[in-house]
């Protein structure tokens, strides 16, 4: 159940700015981790209001700043809230308390607007290293990078996971592939984080979200910290261009990999999206060498780590040895068993092997 108002609550503090059109964020947490509180900031008539859209209760909240309305459900996972807010520079009790229970076990989502998009995107953890994760081609934060949100030191970093525009739940605008669309996702991710107020972060992409990064690498270096990329390529080669026709048709993929991308987007957005990639990335085969981003990798200057599984039929072995023979001082690690979601199949091991990268 995800519940999202547009201007449910104009702000009561005289001059202050209106609740941001459609803004909303949501948070799953365990049932004993919430602090009930009779709001005390709001009008009382305003709980009745919303509370009947839900399970009869609401409270008052303040985090990261801003003051909300939130209201309570039970779903079959557990309890979970959703709430809309307010600027306010009110502190007190309240912002102390929910800003505990809203720490560490939770995954935020919200919306925000970046390059006239309206850009999607998870956040979990307090650590003081930032990351965001790039997801891979139709993939968003939620359907590529679970396993990392869960389990991933939150005490050590804090993550972001976003949905590039026309992906997951950056929509609309619909998806598409012009020859920049590299370049044009790696200023989002930059512009996204830069609007969530991180000066510097590390960046971990798979497939697409891997050629993104490295493009964000070189074009905004004064921000990235560090750089783990799997699954991607530098180029794209007659071998590929194979590769690609053989996915073109989304109903010849297997069930467990169509399933959940088909619940996020319907059926035919997939199908006419993927095709539409097959033929966006199949441009770069027409320039020379078979550029993407070759080119660039000479001049990445963050800490890299590349990350290869030896079972990938979709990206092959020599696209990890060109981005490791190509980026001065990177590190190559190889799985013997990966494929290409190695960090989905072998969650645990990813999971060590970066964490301790990113350290």
């Amino acid at each position: 159940m995800s519940l999202l108002y547009d201007h449910y609550l104009e702000d009561k503090q005289p001059g202050g700015p209106p609740l941001p059109e459609g803004h909303h964020i949501d948070a799953e947490l365990s049932a004993d981790s919430i602090a009930h509180y009779i709001p005390e900031l709001l009008d009382s008539s305003d709980v009745p209001t919303l509370a009947s859209h839900v399970d009869g209760t609401a409270m008052c909240l303040i985090t990261h700043g801003f003051l909300g309305l939130v209201s309570l459900y039970s779903d079959p996972n557990g309890l979970a809230i959703t709430y809309i807010y307010r600027q306010s520079d009110t502190r007190g009790k309240i912002a102390t308390k929910s800003e505990h229970c809203l720490s560490r076990t939770s995954v935020t989502s919200a919306k925000v607007s970046v390059n006239g998009v309206h850009l999607h995107y998870q956040q979990t953890g307090e650590g003081k290293h930032a990351v965001l994760l790039l997801p891979g081609m139709l993939g968003s934060g939620e359907t590529d990078f679970a396993p990392q949100l869960k389990n991933l030191s939150k005490k050590l970093l804090t993550m972001v996971a976003w949905d590039p525009r026309g992906y997951g739940h950056s929509r609309p605008p619909g998806r598409d592939f012009l020859v920049d669309f590299f370049e044009r996702d790696a200023k989002d991710a930059v512009d996204l984080m830069k609007m969530l107020k991180f000066k510097k972060f590390s960046l971990l992409g798979w497939n697409d979200g891997g050629i993104t990064e490295l493009f964000a690498a070189v074009k905004y270096p004064s921000y990235i910290n560090k750089m783990v990329i799997w699954g991607a390529n530098a180029y794209v080669t007659e071998e590929d261009e194979r590769i690609y026709q053989g996915i073109w048709d989304v109903s010849k993929w297997s069930q467990k990999t169509r399933k959940p991308l088909e619940a996020l987007y319907g059926y035919d957005y997939l199908d006419k999206t993927c095709e539409k990639w097959v033929d966006g990335i199949g441009q770069f085969k027409h320039l020379p060498n078979g550029n993407i981003c070759r080119h660039l990798l000479p001049l990445v200057q963050c800490p890299t780590l590349i990350v290869h599984g030896e079972k990938d039929l979709l990206v092959p072995r020599f696209h990890a040895d060109f981005i490791h023979e190509h980026v001065k001082g990177s590190r190559l690690h190889l799985m013997p068993e990966g494929k290409h979601n190695l960090h989905l199949c072998f969650a645990n091991e990813f999971n060590k092997f970066a964490e301790n990268f990113l350290q």
